[in-house]
């Protein structure tokens, strides 16, 4: 009896569909522009949006416009909405441009992402954020999976990554110096129900490390992870010679 009634065109606004800027996700036509024009959209308002990826196979030739904001970018399933890339770029970005905000709370959920045809760059890039989760992803044969920088609370569950290629499944980076106006390190990395695989057969030996802590990344929790066949299976650094050589303070899990 509380309920208010709304329209159909205002129910359909609580989250953007990239169908609606014209993608069509028939694994034909190339659905860059307008799945960038939907996260342009999403950038512009004043409150995070979910961004709907209907069931398709989406073609993507370059990089999708970076999240500004902690929108959540979602589809039904990894075998309902596949984002397909081909190139030498980073395909999803997240990133604070402004010192001093970080984007919160941004996500991707319930999809696949289909490197195959990846040359370089990452897949993910995570940049200056804070509470970022990605759940139910499956990302086949990625280059460089995900690379994180100054981000707190990054949370990964139910997350499958196989087969990986380059040099790193997931490479955490802090130098500890001061960058947009904080503390340039990794807080809180989980992972939950994890997978990461590189490309790797019997006979050959594989160049990826699975995980990659270099300088500055303070706790690692590992919750039901498999690393199966990399070259390492966590490989800690500190390339930029943090002056504390402890890091990771933390590694908890199994």
């Amino acid at each position: 009896t509380s309920a208010t009634a709304v329209t159909v065109l205002n129910k359909l606004r609580e989250r953007l569909s990239v169908k609606d800027f014209g993608a069509v996700g028939d694994n034909v036509t190339n659905d860059t522009a307008a799945i960038n024009a939907a996260i342009a959209a999403a950038n512009s308002l004043t409150f995070p949006i979910e961004i709907y990826f209907p069931p398709g196979q989406y073609v993507i030739t370059g990089a999708l416009t970076t999240f500004t904001k902690g929108h959540r970018m979602c589809g039904d399933g990894v075998r309902s909405a596949i984002l397909t890339f081909s190139g030498n770029y980073d395909c999803i970005t997240i990133k604070s441009t402004v010192a001093g905000t970080r984007v919160a709370n941004a996500g991707i959920a319930h999809m696949a992402i289909y490197a195959d045809s990846m040359t370089n760059g990452n897949t993910f890039v995570l940049d200056y954020c804070q509470d970022t989760l990605l759940e139910d992803i499956l990302v086949v044969n990625p280059f460089n999976m995900m690379s994180i920088r100054q981000c707190g609370e990054v949370t990964l569950r139910d997350f499958k990554s196989v087969p990986m290629r380059g040099t790193y499944g997931i490479k955490a980076y802090g130098d500890g110096s001061t960058r947009n106006s904080e503390t340039d390190k990794i807080d809180v990395l989980t992972l939950d129900n994890v997978l990461l695989q590189p490309e790797t057969v019997y006979a050959t030996l594989t160049t990826v490390d699975a995980i990659w802590l270099d300088g500055y990344v303070q706790t690692v929790n590992l919750n039901m992870i498999a690393l199966l066949q990399p070259q390492r299976g966590i490989h800690t650094t500190n390339t930029p010679a943090v002056a504390n050589p402890l890091w990771p303070s933390f590694i908890n899990g199994y």
